[in-house]
């Protein structure tokens, strides 16, 4: 546990504490807080080993040091959804924490849960349990794949109304396939001992009794593990985005109208604004700069041929992406929603470039029909 002296050197070495703030150094020279809180024996291997779920919260890197105060050798694994916003602090924590991280992909598991939800949604278009057992079954492969005695995570119980009551952990626990191997460290005392901590692995007397929302108590023991302000405003909440009102709209719609639905077209659904053409073609436009670069690296990954990239040639305008079948009617429309968006010189004849797999054509807006009058925000 540091001392006065080691808190006080931290709060130095943490120039700004707000979020979005520059990251601590991770020199030698200039360690963090939490870098200098580990002591050698915290991250030497030990006969036990742990993969803990990670996914950018506090929580996450709390169960781990946790465990490291036991000499539990720890794994972090992130597994990746759609529509997940992410940044470096993923990477830099773990290195804070001094243990390797690997990241899955889980796109096309998760297009499966979101069209048939076994436990149902939750407010939105958030298929929390059957979402939470998905992310428990990777780990689960993961643990195996490396050799791992248990699973780990920084869930808390009650601390959310839908996904974490007492039931709710113990389903995940049991169609995870985990069951006993599933270990919740901040919340131990208060559940069914585990078997890491049955085999002696583990010290329950060691493990946290947490319970509820209050977030006081966890930002406490998060001091006392060696976590200074710079490595807290790190730490991001893990919110699920399709319990958004609009992202949820947005899912209704993809799964009323669309026949073939793949992990590429439920990131879409976060980025710009959505209009539909008819049942089979949606329009994506950007909203932005940033929005604009991500319309068109998803169409260069996706490479499909029903998705056709429109770019201004002549005057400033968003990106759009058409995706479904592009008819000339849906062309038609898609350019004139996107000088509806744009600011064409007067008496000029906008002209937009359209990129197909394996085309590239350019194309004039026709004036006479506003077809973008007919469109249908979502």
């Amino acid at each position: 546990m540091p001392t006065n002296r080691d808190v006080k050197r931290s709060m130095e070495m943490c120039e700004s504490t707000t979020p979005g703030s520059r990251p601590c150094s991770t020199n030698r020279q200039d360690e963090t807080p939490l870098q200098a809180s580990l002591r050698p024996e915290d991250v030497r291997p030990s006969t036990a080993q742990a993969v803990a779920l990670v996914a950018g919260g506090l929580d996450g890197y709390l169960a781990v040091r946790v465990l490291q105060q036991q000499q539990v050798q720890v794994t972090a694994l992130h597994v990746r959804m759609p529509c997940q916003r992410e940044g470096g602090h993923l990477e830099r924590m773990c290195d804070r924490l001094k243990v390797s991280l690997t990241v899955r992909n889980a796109d096309e598991p998760f297009v499966e849960i979101l069209r048939r939800p076994r436990f149902g949604y939750g407010r939105g278009m958030n298929p929390c349990l059957d979402c939470r057992v998905q992310l428990f079954a990777e780990a689960r492969h993961y643990m195996d794949e490396v050799g791992a005695d248990f699973v780990i995570s920084g869930e808390v119980l009650g601390q959310r109304s839908w996904g974490q009551k007492r039931r709710d952990l113990a389903a995940i626990a049991h169609h995870s396939g985990l069951g006993g191997r599933l270990l919740r460290p901040l919340s131990a005392q208060l559940l069914a001992p585990s078997n890491p901590e049955l085999d002696g692995l583990v010290d329950r007397d060691r493990l946290h009794a947490f319970r509820g929302q209050a977030r006081r108590p966890l930002l406490e023991l998060a001091r006392e593990l060696g976590f200074g302000e710079c490595d807290l405003n790190e730490t991001r909440a893990a919110n699920c985005p399709f319990a958004e009102a609009d992202l949820a709209t947005r899912t209704r719609d993809l799964l009323d109208q669309a026949t073939k639905i793949t992990g590429w077209r439920v990131r879409l659904l976060r980025i710009g604004r959505h209009i539909r053409y008819d049942a089979r073609t949606n329009l994506v436009v950007g909203r932005h700069a940033s929005e604009c670069e991500t319309l068109e690296r998803l169409h260069r990954e996706a490479n499909l041929r029903e998705a056709t990239l429109l770019r201004p040639a002549n005057f400033p305008g968003p990106t759009a992406l058409l995706v479904g079948e592009a008819t000339d009617e849906a062309i038609a429309f898609a350019l004139a929603t996107i000088t509806r968006y744009s600011k064409v010189p007067p008496y000029s004849e906008p002209r937009v470039h359209l990129r197909r797999a394996g085309s590239k054509t350019t194309r004039t807006v026709c004036r006479s029909a506003d077809l973008a009058e007919t469109a249908q925000h979502q």
